[in-house]
Formats: structure tokens, C-alpha cells, sequence
């Protein structure tokens, strides 16, 4: 099963010849060996995707920016250190388009999508969301992407500029996700000697 499934993906290396460096070689060469011998089929096709997306040049092995996004992003990694994407980014996840649904009363217009929610948040109507989840504790942050737009509303409270840390994410707003998860009800306290917001 091993060999068939290499038998497969071995011509994909002659089709758009990888640059010959030995990291990008060796990679496709990991990749594709992981792939063939992934335990699920949801694996097998999560390391064809790495396989490919080395093979279309879109991600660059042992780069600092693999996925040519800002090193700033926090990538989703596999075992063997690959990048597979934004841990932030990719489609949407369900509690986002229950999200999208639960702020129409707010003032969300049109479909969701993530630079639409990005936007909002931006909005008087979503200052004033990020505010009160602030003050009330009723957000979850799971990624360093989404605390930005709280820590914007934060910083701008306390009087300062912005428009640096603006001008740095909202070119990534229709693929990130830079706003938190909203709770009904407030997250508990920090332990002592942890940092709150």
C-alpha cells in the first residue's frame, strides 16, 4: 500500500521540478514518505497538501516565512516542523459564522466572512463589543492573531496610536483572524504572577 501510494505521488516530482536545494528535495521527499504512510486518510491528505503545496512553491522549506505570510503569523505545524498553513487563517470555523450570526442585532451587515468580522470590529458598533468583553472578561484568545484588534481597542482607551499596528494587519483581514472568541459568560481569574489584560 506504501509503494502504491509513492507509485502515485513519484511523478508529481517530475511534473514542476522543485529548485534542487537540498532543503526543498528533502522535504517533498519527507512529505511525500509521511503522506504514504500517514495512519488516516485525513492525515494522507493533510501531507499531500504540504507535498504539493512544496512541489507549487508555495511553501518554502526551512524559510522563516514558509507560507510567505508575516513572520509574525503563527503557522499550524505538523510533526517533522512543517508549516501547513495559518493557525489563524484557512476556512471559517463554525463559533466564527455563529459569530457573524449573533451580531446582526449589532450592526453586522452582509455574509460572513473574516474581513467582514475583521471590519466590524473596526466599527463603533465593534469598538464598543471589544470594550465590553474587555472589561467584562467574556473573550478567549487562542492565537497571538487574535488579541490584535482587542489590543488596538486597549491601547487606543489608553490614548495611544494605532495606525502602525492597523497598517500591519489590515492588508491580512479577508485571511486572518485578528478579533477573539466572544463568551456569554467571563473567563475565570488569572492565577497569581499571570498576566491579565
Amino acid at each position: 500500500k506504501m509503494m502504491q501510494s509513492l507509485r502515485q505521488w513519484l511523478p508529481a516530482l517530475f511534473v514542476q521540478p522543485v529548485p534542487p536545494t537540498p532543503m526543498s528535495t528533502t522535504g517533498l521527499a519527507f512529505a511525500l514518505g509521511r503522506a504514504a504512510a500517514a495512519p488516516t486518510a485525513d492525515k494522507r491528505k493533510q501531507w499531500q497538501e504540504i507535498a504539493e503545496a512544496i512541489r507549487q512553491q508555495t511553501l518554502r522549506v526551512g524559510s522563516r516565512t514558509p507560507l510567505g505570510l508575516p513572520a509574525w503569523v503563527t503557522s499550524d505545524v505538523v510533526s517533522g516542523g512543517f508549516a501547513s498553513g495559518s493557525a489563524a487563517g484557512g476556512a471559517l470555523l463554525a463559533w466564527e459564522r455563529e459569530l457573524g450570526e449573533k451580531l446582526k442585532p449589532c450592526g453586522f451587515e452582509g455574509p460572513v466572512s473574516r474581513g467582514a468580522l475583521n471590519e466590524f470590529f473596526l466599527s463603533p458598533d465593534g469598538v464598543a463589543l471589544l470594550c465590553d468583553a474587555l472589561d467584562s472578561r467574556r473573550f478567549q484568545v487562542l492565537l497571538p492573531e487574535e488579541a490584535a484588534l482587542l489590543m488596538v481597542v486597549q491601547l487606543q482607551r489608553r490614548g495611544c496610536d494605532v495606525g502602525h499596528i492597523l497598517e500591519e494587519i489590515i492588508p491580512h483581514f479577508a485571511s486572518l483572524r485578528f478579533y477573539p472568541r466572544l463568551l456569554d459568560l467571563p473567563r475565570p481569574e488569572a492565577p497569581p504572577g499571570a498576566v491579565s489584560a
